[in-house]
């Protein structure tokens, strides 16, 4: 993503992971964007595709904090995401507040059964799909304005 910049943006999407194992970095999408600031523009961050380390990607979702759709891989036994997801969950109900948001789609790309996950995973997972107006698997759940939210 080094050899462009387009700071317009409102989507970001990486859908395959590249050949030599390359990692995406914050700085890799702040570079993109061309500031920090901008990361604000995005409204569907798709890096289902994309290695992505966890703080890396705890920064992107929370600089990103106008996107309406993001995806990303995480597996059962990812026991680093557990932030991640509780992030997601604890930030549904200001995203909703946003003006003209109506729907916020969260995919988990990744993700198959939880019988072996690790406890403190399964527990965010469940969580968040309990906050969900609608969740299917693997992982892509839906978050509706309710009235009062």
């Amino acid at each position: 993503m080094c050899s462009f910049s387009a700071p317009a943006l409102e989507t970001i999407q990486v859908l395959s992971a590249s050949d030599g194992g390359a990692v995406l970095s914050y700085q890799s999408f702040v570079q993109l964007m061309g500031s920090s600031e901008a990361l604000t523009l995005i409204k569907h961050l798709d890096i289902s595709g994309a290695r992505v380390a966890n703080q890396d990607l705890q920064r992107v979702l929370e600089a990103c904090q106008s996107a309406t759709r993001l995806a990303f891989r995480a597996t059962h036994r990812d026991q680093v995401r557990t932030g991640i997801l509780k992030y997601i969950r604890e930030s549904i109900r200001g995203r909703l507040r946003a003006p003209g948001v109506q729907k916020i789609d969260v995919t988990v790309a990744g993700w198959i059964d939880g019988r072996k996950a690790n406890p403190s995973v399964m527990e965010e997972w469940n969580k968040l799909k309990a906050l969900s107006t609608s969740f299917s698997v693997p992982g892509e759940f839906v978050f509706t304005r309710r009235f009062g939210c």
